[in-house]
């Protein structure tokens, strides 16, 4: 939910790319007094929609920076693609095979940011599960997914031995992986990742004020038209598109989560089954709705979002101190919210929620680079 109560559009497919870069749509924010322009662009990558608001920016200065971020983002969508052929499907089918292949410059870059978090979240972030994803039927766009779950034999084959990007070898200028079900997915980590080149081509370019949305995921740069821009968390019990509360973020600030509510699979006891798998179980994540987390790194905080999310209520405290994570909050299947006192202070509820305990006493504020 932007500024003023505007509602997000929908993703033009990426194909119609060209033509949506032609387009000029100007959206105006009502009663925020002096009306600037908004120039809205949508794209399409790693299977969501990439959304892109500017406010204040002339044609000849927006017009080269769209298509170079389309450009990227396309590029980085047939790299990173975890089942569409593409870079990361040719690695992963070589490893399979035993084979010491080269590694793609831009996969190297998301192993190296992928294993410190790995271990500081004791590996419940982990992108070497491609297999497992897979075997669950999370590799589609189809959802709800409804081919059969793996059989108990095929778990408890993953549960004797978890593969780990720590099992991937490097050789020089070559890779091979010491675990036959080692298979690498980015998509805990790749939208963070994207929006971090995106932010980096805005600034760039002198492109101060905008809002950039990635699936449900934004990025705030400067302001919209005087205010913070205002974002919408997504209500797991309400009708599609809803809120159950909002967040004014600031320049240089990031807001990533991670629930059940998007994609999944149906449970045979009529719940949802998430996308997000916990590794050392080989199950989806069960008792967690939603999580959010609010950083100024996107990256990180497109990760803590999914190893927060597995390691549920018990582990929440620990690994938002772990990960260095101040501003972030957990929903439960029941409808109830674990927070941290930043992330409180920072929130509006837009229903009532019922808190499990009291907030939690991270003591240092949400980072905000535009206040420094």
């Amino acid at each position: 939910m932007s500024e003023c109560g505007r509602s997000v559009g929908r993703v033009d497919h990426h194909r119609r790319l060209l033509a949506a870069l032609a387009a000029s749509m100007l959206v105006l924010l009502a009663g925020c007094g002096r009306e600037p322009e908004r120039h809205r662009e949508t794209l399409h990558v790693f299977g969501s929609t990439a959304q892109l608001d500017l406010v204040d920016a002339a044609p000849e200065r927006r017009t080269p920076v769209l298509a170079a971020i389309a450009a990227e983002l396309n590029r980085l969508h047939r790299d990173w693609h975890p089942w569409e052929p593409g870079a990361l499907t040719e690695l992963n089918a070589a490893l399979a095979r035993g084979e010491r292949v080269p590694l793609p410059a831009s996969i190297d870059e998301l192993i190296k940011h992928s294993r410190p978090i790995a271990m500081r979240s004791d590996g419940l972030f982990n992108p070497a599960i491609g297999r497992l994803i897979a075997m669950w039927g999370y590799h589609t766009s189809d959802y709800p997914v409804r081919t059969p779950a793996p059989d108990d034999e095929a778990l408890q084959t993953w549960r004797r031995r978890v593969p780990t990007l720590f099992d991937l070898v490097h050789d020089g200028e070559q890779v091979f992986s010491r675990h036959p079900a080692l298979q690498l997915d980015f998509a805990a980590i790749a939208e963070g990742a994207a929006a971090r080149r995106v932010v980096a081509l805005l600034r760039a370019a002198g492109l101060s004020n905008a809002l950039l949305t990635l699936g449900g995921d934004v990025v705030a740069l400067g302001d919209a038209g005087g205010r913070p821009w205002r974002v919408g968390l997504r209500d797991p019990f309400g009708e599609a598109g809803s809120a159950f509360a909002s967040v004014d973020l600031h320049d240089g600030e990031a807001l990533f989560s991670s629930g059940n509510y998007a994609r999944y699979r149906t449970a045979p006891d009529g719940t949802r089954w998430p996308h997000v798998l916990d590794p050392r179980s080989g199950l989806p994540v069960r008792g967690v709705a939603a999580v959010s987390v609010l950083h100024h790194d996107p990256l990180l905080a497109d990760a803590a979002a999914t190893a927060l999310m597995v390691g549920g209520p018990a582990r929440f405290a620990e690994l938002s101190n772990r990960l260095g994570i101040q501003c972030a909050l957990l929903l439960t299947e029941r409808d109830e919210l674990i927070i941290t006192t930043a992330m409180q202070q920072r929130l509006t509820l837009q229903r009532p929620v019922a808190m499990l305990g009291p907030p939690l006493g991270i003591a240092a504020p949400c980072h905000r680079p535009g206040s420094r």
